[in-house]
Parts: structure tokens; C-alpha cells; sequence
């Protein structure tokens, strides 16, 4: 799968949730805050879909996409066995696979998630920005931190994604020069 790529737009593997009850939140999160700055997302089960076994589509998607962003709704609830007063809520198992393909893949990543949600290993690497899980009255992303952490987490992806293309382009011109 190639996807057309635009100077200015960053094309993201965007690891959520494709349940219907998380689709609004997901929607509002990629229509209002990450088209607007620059980040077209695929999903494989939400607008991508390949004729692969689940983890090879995401495999090959993933090879098409500059950066990962992750959005972590509460997809499970765990007790801990020795500390059963302990619940943690958790996103998808996939939002860690999908994350721990991107770091392997040396693809740059920021995590959303939603209030009260556990992130467990590499998803817990990076910087990660609180949302609500509900939309506001407007139907927008409310955000918990100040909109300046926003901007600069965004502008950091995209000046990652935009450095991580350069080299794939440098060393694909490398290679067709090889061949000649």
C-alpha cells in the first residue's frame, strides 16, 4: 500500500480503538486537532483495510506511515492478583502492539489518553497528553493540559515524521544510485 504523500502533511498510523462507542472522541480528536496541523491517520479496521492477517495489515501500513499517534480509551478493566484492591482500566492490547511495531520501526510517537487509563510499557515511553473521554458541548477534545503542551507535542511529531521521511528519501536515492 503507497499512500500519496504532501510536504506538508505527516501520514500517521493512528492506533485507537474501533469501537463504535470511542468513534466520536477518535473522530473529533482527527478531524478537529490532527488534520488541522497536519497529520493525515490510517487505522487498519477503521479506514484502512487489507486483505492480511490483522498483525501483517498493520505491519504494512505501518511501513507507509512517518509517526504513530496513539489515543488510549478504556477498553479493559485488571485486578491485580496480590493487590486486589487495585484496578487498573486499560486501552486495547493493540495500542501496545502497535506502539511497541512503531519503536522497533524507529517511528516517532505520542500517546492521547483518556483520564484514569493505565499505559503499560513502551505506550508509557514517551510524553503522553491527558484528554476527557467525553467531548465538550461544542463536540471538541478537552484537553488537561495547557494548549501550548499541545502545540509543541504536535510540532515535535512533525518535525520528527518530516526528519524520519528525509532520511527514508536520502537512502532510497542512495539505493537507485547503487543500481546504476
Amino acid at each position: 500500500m503507497e499512500v500519496n504523500r504532501s510536504k506538508d502533511v505527516v501520514t500517521t498510523f493512528l492506533s485507537c480503538s474501533v469501537r463504535p462507542k470511542d468513534w466520536p472522541l477518535v473522530d473529533a480528536l482527527v478531524e478537529r486537532v490532527l488534520v488541522p496541523h497536519g497529520f493525515r491517520c490510517f487505522t487498519i479496521g477503521r479506514n484502512v483495510s487489507l486483505a492480511d492477517q490483522t498483525d501483517d495489515a498493520i505491519r504494512r501500513l505501518m511501513t507507509t506511515c512517518e509517526c504513530l499517534i496513539g489515543v488510549a480509551t478504556e477498553r479493559l478493566s485488571a485486578t491485580d492478583r496480590d493487590f486486589p484492591s487495585k484496578t487498573l482500566s486499560m486501552a486495547t492490547p493493540y495500542l501496545l502492539q502497535e506502539t511497541s511495531m512503531a519503536f522497533q520501526a524507529d517511528l516517532p510517537f505520542l500517546m492521547f489518553k483518556t483520564a484514569g487509563i493505565s499505559l503499560l510499557g513502551i505506550t508509557n515511553k514517551n510524553l503522553w497528553l491527558e484528554i476527557e473521554a467525553d467531548l465538550n458541548k461544542k463536540g471538541q477534545v478537552k484537553f488537561r493540559g495547557k494548549q501550548e503542551l499541545l502545540l509543541s507535542a504536535l510540532r515535535d511529531l512533525k518535525q520528527k515524521a518530516l526528519a524520519r521521511r528525509a532520511l527514508r528519501d536520502r537512502e532510497k536515492w542512495k539505493a537507485s544510485i547503487g543500481w546504476l
